[in-house]
């Protein structure tokens, strides 16, 4: 080992450990500056004997005492290396410290902070469930999601497309999880053992319409508006195929409006929904009071669901069903679904 290495070490040892700070890098210094002065000049003294230059040829003599000199600066911080790493070694506070950073380093790459990653959560827009992207009500399923995510270092990526497309890059593993759908929508999907919302087919009609319904007989002769992709109950989807001509089905990623505007304009006259979405809608535009419910099938539970492609989706669904419990136990989940006038579905 040179002896600048040496020095560099020493130099950036003691000031780590704040011993002799100021004083000894001076004193390093100004050994250092030396040093180099004294190279320099066997260099030049080097050159000039392959010239044959007298004049240096009396500088010789010098030159085994000098390098003699060097030798024992170089002895000397090799001594202090030793000094100081025994001194580590005694030290216990320096050991700790030495340990306390590597336990850290080994906690940080085995943790979800250094495994986390984007979650894509995908699906058409369905509000109060999931809305408009980046906007300061996303719904309350994304805020939620959202929350339990980032705590556990994962961030989420919200997109909005059509159904049909969202089932799609979920199940191909373009997106990680589809929000807001039933088991029925994509059952080869990794479902969390916590639900996220409820789901029945209501049937809503114009104010003055006076039709109900009780039972799918009720539905005959009805003209009906679905939305593409969606995954109504067994008994509405037995309807919706035995019926194409009375069946007009919306696509894209609002079908909402598409629907209504069939209703509005008589090309329907009813429309099949979910009540959360309609009541949630209805507060935000007091135009649609012109509608009214008339009837709804059977209860159906709502969930986000991950790609049965991705290998940590189960980690995904413990994530999301443990956080659920969390938020509902400390009230975050309250003060959430409060925002979208919504009360717990449990």
């Amino acid at each position: 080992m040179s002896i600048d290495v040496k020095h560099n070490l020493l130099k950036n040892f003691l000031s780590d450990q704040k011993l002799g700070q100021k004083n000894t890098q001076t004193s390093l210094d100004q050994t250092m500056m030396g040093t180099q002065q004294k190279s320099l000049g066997m260099d030049l003294r080097n050159e000039g004997y392959k010239n044959n230059d007298p004049k240096n040829k009396n500088k010789n003599k010098n030159q085994k005492s000098e390098q003699q000199n060097e030798n024992k600066k170089e002895d000397l911080i090799d001594e202090k290396l030793k000094q100081q790493s025994a001194k580590i070694e005694r030290n216990p506070l320096v050991l700790l410290k030495v340990f306390s950073i590597s336990f850290i380093t080994i906690f940080l790459i085995n943790s979800n902070i250094a495994l986390g990653e984007t979650i894509i959560m995908t699906g058409d827009k369905w509000c109060p469930f999931n809305c408009e992207p980046q906007s300061a009500k996303m719904g309350y399923m994304i805020e939620v999601a959202k929350i339990i995510f980032e705590r556990k270092g994962h961030n989420i990526d919200y997109q909005v497309h059509s159904w049909v497309k969202s089932i799609e890059n979920v199940r191909n593993s373009k997106a990680t999880a589809l929000v807001a759908t039933t088991k029925f929508d994509a059952p080869d999907f990794i479902y969390p053992e916590k639900s996220m919302g409820t789901n029945k087919d209501c049937f809503y009609v114009r104010t003055k319409d006076h039709w109900e319904f009780n039972e799918i007989a009720d539905l005959k002769n009805r003209k009906l508006a679905t939305s593409q992709g969606y995954a109504y109950s067994a008994k509405v989807t037995a309807y919706i195929n035995e019926n194409p001509k009375l069946v007009q089905t919306a696509s894209g990623s609002d079908t909402f409006s598409v629907n209504l505007k069939r209703l509005d304009s008589g090309s329907v006259d009813t429309i099949v929904e979910n009540p959360f979405v309609f009541n949630y809608m209805v507060t935000e535009d007091k135009s649609l009071n012109k509608y009214e419910e008339a009837g709804c099938t059977e209860d159906n539970d709502l969930y986000i669901a991950f790609s049965p492609k991705n290998p940590r989706s189960k980690e995904f669904a413990k994530i999301l069903s443990d956080g659920i419990e969390e938020l509902r136990k400390d009230g975050t989940l309250d003060k959430i679904i409060s925002k979208y006038s919504l009360k717990d579905w449990r």
